[in-house]
């Protein structure tokens, strides 16, 4: 998670800075060994249920389970991202210039990455149902790959020039700064494009959807019964990934970009910190358990796989 940490005054002869903060590599050690114990815990548990995810969904075809399965992958690897992250600078002594431009890329990268995923997820089954004559010839699994390479060659780029452009490092501190940039700005930027942007755009494109399905009857009657199950299956699959990254980011929305850029109280800041990533690294867990509980097929298959490794066994 992005917040705003202990400030520190630069001298401004060295460098053209707005207000100078350090970020989050500043963090009082305590707070980071927290933040790295927790994550370290969910990251076992996410890594065991994003591959569970994915050994279900490869033997459904469709756009949705092609994007679930991308999800998966980028939020486990946002689990690991931040484990090393939390790690390295917990028992890091002197960061260094290289450190400090770097070390956040990998997470800023597979965290915004797995929450547009699930915006792409959104738009697709937005399309599904309010345009499905045109989504059958529109959507294809070559066509969702191409989208996915470019969402994460876009946003790969944006993490190396963003980390480039407002992050450095201090000699005389021996600290890291965030730099041409107010702190204050650094952390509306970021959780903007990560948190923000694809809560609002995943609450825009699923409220139709419950909407059309609430009132509006869909007819599967025309469709085969192996059509039927992939619809609902991929049906839930949206309506339940994007309820769980709503509600377990719109605290941490409306605090970064409302609430933490105005409070001066130190404590407070990390206090609070620390439960808002505790919500956000469980939008990267949680998801195989919400689909145990809500989607039948899906718990169906993954039994299924079980009882098949365990034969083997």
């Amino acid at each position: 998670m992005w917040g705003i940490n202990e400030t520190y005054e630069l001298n401004t002869s060295s460098l053209i800075l707005e207000s100078n903060y350090t970020i989050q590599q500043n963090s009082p050690k305590n707070v980071l060994k927290t933040r790295f114990v927790i994550t370290s815990v969910l990251m076992t548990f996410g890594l065991f249920g994003n591959t569970s995810i994915i050994l279900v969904l490869k033997g459904f075809k469709g756009a949705t389970s092609i994007l679930t399965m991308y999800m998966a992958a980028f939020d486990s690897l946002s689990l690991i991202s931040k484990v090393v992250g939390y790690g390295l600078v917990n028992y890091s002594k002197d960061f260094g210039y290289l450190f400090c431009t770097t070390s956040s890329i990998p997470m800023h990268f597979c965290v915004t990455t797995a929450n547009w995923t699930l915006v792409l997820i959104c738009i697709e089954r937005f399309s599904s149902v309010f345009f499905p004559f045109q989504y059958r010839f529109i959507v294809s699994p070559r066509r969702v790959h191409v989208t996915m390479a470019t969402l994460i060659c876009t946003l790969f780029v944006y993490s190396i020039l963003f980390n480039a452009m407002t992050q450095s490092y201090d000699d005389s501190s021996k600290r890291c700064i965030v730099i041409n940039i107010s702190s204050k700005i650094h952390v509306i930027l970021l959780n903007c494009i990560g948190i923000a942007g694809p809560c609002l755009f995943t609450f825009s494109f699923t409220t139709p959807v419950i909407i059309r399905l609430k009132f509006v009857q869909t007819d599967f009657r025309q469709k085969s019964y192996q059509r039927q199950k992939s619809e609902r299956l991929l049906m839930r699959l949206m309506l339940s990934s994007a309820i769980l990254f709503v509600i377990l980011s719109m605290p941490a929305f409306i605090y970064f970009i409302f609430i933490s850029p105005f409070i001066q109280n130190e404590e407070i800041i990390q206090i609070v910190g620390i439960f808002i990533s505790l919500l956000w690294d469980l939008s990267h867990t949680f998801n195989f358990v919400v689909y145990l509980i809500f989607v039948k097929v899906f718990r169906k298959t993954f039994a299924q796989i079980i009882c098949k490794k365990s034969r083997k066994v």
